[in-house]
């Protein structure tokens, strides 16, 4: 039996507060025609994540592999003490779309997500991901 190296594990850290990927705004325009937009508060903390995922990355997009992803989101609680309800899933969209195209070609590759939601005194999100071997890709 022959050993499988371990993969390369890239990590970054988006540091401010997480921001959940929020819903396109659907509206239709003077001339009848249906328009998306997304809200520019998603729209820069997607901006963000890709940069850093860039940095770690550092290739070309992969079309072809499939990836694990492992993402640690760290939120500051309210002045009252409490901590925030948010969706981590939400959270999680924001890094799957912010790698479209730096990273994997498309988040379809990711057949692997971990999500943590922490609290803290200094807000962050910690992304680390990796290509997945031939056999943790296949059920």
């Amino acid at each position: 039996m022959t050993a499988t190296a371990a993969p390369t594990v890239y990590r970054c850290v988006v540091p401010g507060p997480p921001v959940p990927k929020a819903r396109a705004r659907v509206f239709v325009t003077k001339a009848g025609k249906i328009r998306a937009v997304t809200p520019q508060r998603t729209r820069d903390a997607e901006e963000a994540i890709g940069w850093a995922l860039k940095l770690a990355w550092r290739q070309e997009p992969d079309a072809t592999s499939l990836f694990g992803v492992s993402c640690r989101f760290v939120l500051s609680r309210t002045k009252a003490g409490k901590e925030r309800r948010v969706d981590g899933d939400n959270l999680w969209k924001a890094v799957g779309d912010a790698g479209n195209g730096v990273v994997w070609h498309d988040d379809s590759q990711i057949r692997k997500v971990d999500v943590t939601v922490d609290y803290g005194d200094e807000p962050r999100s910690e992304i680390e991901f990796w290509v997945l071997a031939k056999e943790e890709a296949t059920c």
